[in-house]
């Protein structure tokens, strides 16, 4: 399978199943008019993405077959759930009170950890391996940057 999106008059995210040669829409119940962004699966079909709710608040999303899962940290005012391993581990950033977004790490029962590159500004994590590894980027203190990082699991 893959995900992926169209953007125009009418954006929307798609997930296509080269098994029944298809496209599914992805919309996620309770999001504004096309507000939905796909942006991960793995090889269990899990998909992980965000969507804006009527409010205009942006929440990240786990869709497992039929059954939507809302993905905020605790204390979030934005979220975006950005990969999914295949052991149900979420990655992504928040939105948290002080302005910046930190990255977080979602295991599949729900337990979630902050992660912040040390004396960043701002921290979002993009990617993680089976393994726990992950990648995203950081805002460099002193110049600003988006700058991106690898941090292994011990």
């Amino acid at each position: 399978m893959v995900v992926g999106e169209v953007y125009g008059t009418n954006d929307s995210s798609w997930i296509w199943d080269p098994g029944s040669q298809s496209y599914s829409f992805v919309v996620v119940p309770g999001s504004a008019q096309n507000s939905t962004s796909v942006d991960a699966l793995n090889d269990n079909g899990q998909v992980v993405g965000w969507y804006t709710d009527s409010s205009g608040v942006t929440h990240g999303f786990l869709k497992q077959g039929k059954t939507y899962t809302t993905i905020d940290p605790p204390d979030s005012t934005y979220t975006l759930a950005n990969a999914i391993n295949n052991n149900g581990t979420i990655v992504g950033a928040w939105g948290s009170l002080y302005g910046g977004f930190e990255g977080f790490i979602r295991t599949k029962d729900g337990a979630f950890t902050v992660l912040d590159v040390p004396c960043a500004l701002e921290t979002q994590i993009n990617g993680i391996n089976d393994r726990g590894d992950i990648c995203g980027v950081a805002v460099h203190p002193l110049t600003g940057e988006w700058t991106p990082f690898v941090a292994f699991k011990r």
